[in-house]
């Protein structure tokens, strides 16, 4: 992570599932992305290892929540 930005860069691995805001260097406007936890981050395609990765709202995965995981139907039933 950079201490400048608090931005992930391209090959660094998410410790934290949630939206991202992928900056680009000068091909793309920067764009909303999800990324699940242990995910790492890849190159662009155009700017290589210029794109970097800021957190706007971390979240869980929907199956990793009580009310819609397969631990969650049994509790209920039980």
């Amino acid at each position: 992570m950079s201490e400048n930005s608090g931005r992930l860069h391209a090959g660094e691995m998410v410790s934290q599932s949630g939206i991202y805001r992928a900056h680009h260097r000068a091909h793309r406007m920067p764009h909303n992305v999800y990324v699940n936890a242990g995910t790492r981050l890849p190159v662009c395609q155009r700017c290589g290892h210029d794109v970097e990765f800021g957190l706007l709202m971390a979240g869980p995965a929907l199956q990793t929540d009580y009310d819609f995981s397969e631990l969650g139907d049994t509790a209920k039933s039980a």
